[in-house]
């Protein structure tokens, strides 16, 4: 009889504590507020030299709160890829515009373009 009183008080005891424990958890969550709002960011994969073209496989997707961005951060691959770093990029680091160049913006007007020639020195057809 012993027994079966012990286990009884124990089969209780779970009961309640498991009760108990969920309501606290419901109360913290919502004492915690709504889950912060997170945006898509591109962090570097890698460190990015200077004079390097942004490929995809160099970056990364991160999500990270608004209010700790800058204003024009680069949301998508699409509008970094392509571009020439002006200055060097540190792994998870952020990238920024302002440490890349345009799409056809070289450091060194002496290398040439896609269609052969450097800046400034084209034919004049």
């Amino acid at each position: 009889m012993n027994r079966r009183r012990l286990l009884f008080i124990g089969i209780a005891a779970v009961a309640v504590g498991s009760l108990v424990s969920l309501r606290v958890y419901r109360m913290l969550q919502a004492q915690s507020g709504p889950p912060k709002y997170l945006v898509d960011v591109l962090v570097a994969a890698h460190d990015i030299p200077v004079g390097a073209k942004i490929e995809d496989r160099d970056l990364k997707i991160t999500k990270l709160p608004p209010e700790d961005l800058a204003a024009d951060v680069f949301h998508t691959k699409g509008r970094a890829v392509g571009r020439g770093v002006m200055l060097p990029i540190a792994k998870g680091d952020l990238v920024l515009p302002l440490q890349t160049g345009g799409r056809r913006r070289r450091i060194n007007p002496i290398i040439p373009d896609s269609d052969g020639y450097a800046r400034g020195f084209r034919q004049r057809e």
